[in-house]
């Protein structure tokens, strides 16, 4: 199942905020501007240096969106890692509910994940980054694998393992 995960559809609504906010910051320090060059001599002494208020007002109006832009790029740049490796820990969960599901119907498991065609709809569930998971089986045994972007915090390896017994645990090898 293909899904935009929330960091996603945040940052999206973010940048189309900020791409409306600059033309219209312009525009409205421009008639700023203006009305204060019409008020010249009546309620203001307005100085004549020239495009010293409006450079200022353009700048300061254009400096805000790129700070905010940048902290939020810097911010959601780690949260689409974690995104593409929580669709991998799902697809690899899914893969072997399938894989067990072949196993009672033909008392063997697959060679090949393209053997799990007939279990998935739309296809056998691919890595985000387009790559093929990593899978053996010797009909009896089966192990199948996805990789990380990041290396896991508890188990320090960048690996998710499912094998016939359940979740494969690295915590007493080397990553």
């Amino acid at each position: 199942i293909n899904y935009i995960p929330n960091q996603a559809i945040i940052s999206i609504i973010t940048i189309v905020v900020f791409s409306a906010y600059l033309p219209l910051s312009i525009i409205f320090s421009l008639l700023i501007y203006q009305s204060l060059r019409s008020l010249k001599g009546t309620l203001v002494n307005v100085p004549q240096k020239k495009g010293g208020l409006l450079t200022a007002a353009v700048i300061g109006w254009m400096a805000i969106p790129f700070i905010i832009m940048s902290i939020g790029g810097v911010a959601f740049g780690s949260s689409r890692l974690k995104a593409r490796d929580a669709i991998r820990k799902s697809d690899i969960s899914q893969l072997r509910t399938a894989i067990i599901l072949y196993y009672d119907d033909n008392n063997k498991y697959p060679a090949a994940l393209n053997d799990l065609t007939s279990i998935f709809k739309d296809g056998v569930p691919r890595d985000p980054d387009d790559k093929d998971y990593i899978f053996l089986s010797s009909g009896d045994t089966f192990t199948v694998c996805a990789e990380f972007e990041e290396i896991d915090r508890y188990t320090l390896h960048n690996k998710y393992c499912y094998d016939e017994t359940g979740l494969v645990d690295f915590s007493n090898s080397d990553p």
